[in-house]
């Protein structure tokens, strides 16, 4: 089953989402910042897709995006945004900076369960992720 990583400095929603993609059969890492996100993602460790939050204190989703771009990273991971700015032009920037698809908060688990199986089935032809 793929790992799947969740960036959100909220705690309760973190620990929403990790129980939602856990129930599901995903295995989880949770972290609180784009810094976490961006060291875990960069040493490759077996994730194929990050759960990332736009607005974190620090470094931001923007932020984490570009780097993981930088580092050739996004050619082999999925990438969901979970954002409250539920604006065209937010989630356009998100996606020309390299995410597969867009969450808007406030989400219900199940919808945020049907995107990450929907960016995996794509990845899996696409990015050769698991």
């Amino acid at each position: 089953m793929t790992t799947i990583l969740v960036a959100e400095d909220e705690p309760d929603l973190r620990l929403l989402m990790r129980l939602t993609l856990s129930r599901d059969g995903f295995d989880v890492v949770d972290v609180g910042s784009g810094e976490e996100a961006i060291a875990r993602l960069t040493a490759d460790e077996g994730i194929g897709l990050a759960v990332i939050d736009l607005r974190m204190p620090g470094i931001g989703g923007f932020a984490v995006l570009e780097a993981l771009r930088a580092a050739g990273t996004l050619e082999r991971l999925g990438v969901v945004v979970v954002s409250a700015h539920a604006d065209t032009d937010v989630q356009t920037s998100a996606l020309d900076r390299g995410c597969d698809a867009y969450v808007s908060k406030p989400f219900k688990p199940a919808e945020l369960l049907a995107v990450v199986r929907e960016v995996l089935g794509r990845g899996q032809s696409k990015k050769g992720t698991s």
